[in-house]
């Protein structure tokens, strides 16, 4: 269904593009979370979805549109990741609770940057809704006599 979103949109080699980087990043950082020891300079559940939901901010607008990419990517990238450990006879359970872990931080983030995002817009609204509409008025009466 998810997939199905991202393909019925104007931008469908974008998003399709979008979701297969994340994978790609999603599989980097869990390859190089056992080879490099970055975690000492940030957790892995900050370091990942601040990655990955940056990726996705700069490329995708729209609610929807970020979700669907974080959920198509994420997955993907586990299953990837799954696979690709089998093949070198590593033991590894794709959708683990780790997995959902980040899965959910990073769907979590997508939602609160979007609400924060509305809220701010919505406050610059009332905002130059309530301190230029006064100022116009009195220039017009101005203007008018």
């Amino acid at each position: 269904m998810l997939f199905l979103l991202i393909t019925k949109t104007y931008a469908t080699y974008l998003n399709l593009f979008t979701a297969f980087t994340v994978m790609i990043v999603y599989d980097c950082i869990l390859i190089w979370e056992h080879e490099v020891p970055m975690w000492l300079i940030m957790p892995k559940s900050l370091f990942l979805p601040l990655i990955i939901v940056t990726i996705i901010l700069y490329v995708a607008k729209g609610l929807m549109k970020r979700v669907a990419i974080a959920v198509v990517g994420v997955c993907g990238g586990d299953l990837f990741y799954g696979v690709m450990l089998s093949s070198y006879h590593i033991p590894y359970t794709a959708g683990s609770k780790a997995f959902l872990d980040d899965f959910v931080v990073i769907v979590a983030v997508i939602i609160c940057l979007q609400i924060l995002h509305e809220m701010y817009s919505y406050g610059m609204k009332l905002l130059h809704k309530h301190t230029t509409a006064p100022a116009i008025l009195e220039q017009r009466k101005k203007d008018a006599r």
